[in-house]
């Protein structure tokens, strides 16, 4: 949730746990706020404004308020794109500072994608088609383990073994 109050405007981003996994710790997201009154510039909390406009840099669970905002301007914030998510939900990235609480939250989705691995086999002759290959896919995320598709992954290492014209 982003949490503001009166004369408050606060962001932090929400990304979403995919299956067992939690989202990188270390994950930044960046977000604008741009204010109707571009005569604003200082620093209004933890926010440095420039022409009525902020960019706030933060991780997961983190927050960021500005302070001390005049009422009755009004703001806009954005996200900007975070390789590997997906923005998912926006509630709030528009308002009017006012005596009230100002709130807006953003949802992020981790993407997911898929790894095919497959064995041809060229030859002139008939390939023994009983004979198993054995591949070694590393990821470069240690923290996955577990099942996916045919893979089973033990810190970010799955071992598969395929015979030729298999998948």
């Amino acid at each position: 949730d982003l949490i503001g109050c009166a004369q408050q405007l606060g962001i932090q981003p929400v990304p979403y746990q995919i299956s067992d996994r939690a989202a990188d710790a270390n994950q930044t997201f960046t977000f604008t706020v741009t204010l109707s009154d571009t005569t604003i510039s200082g620093t209004f909390g933890d926010m440095e404004f420039n022409n009525g406009v902020a960019t706030v840099v933060l991780k997961g669970g983190e927050s960021a308020q500005a302070t001390g905002l005049p009422v009755g301007i009004t703001y806009t914030v954005t996200e900007a794109n975070a390789p590997g998510f997906e923005l998912t939900g926006v509630v709030g990235d528009t308002g009017t500072i006012s005596s009230t609480k100002s709130t807006a939250e953003f949802t992020n989705t981790r993407e997911k994608g898929d790894l095919e691995v497959s064995k041809v086999l060229i030859s002139d002759k008939t390939a023994d088609k009983d004979q198993e290959f054995t591949f070694t896919v590393t990821l470069g995320d240690t923290s996955i383990s577990g099942t996916y598709g045919g893979m089973t992954f033990a810190d970010g290492v799955a071992t598969v073994k395929v015979k030729g014209g298999q998948k």
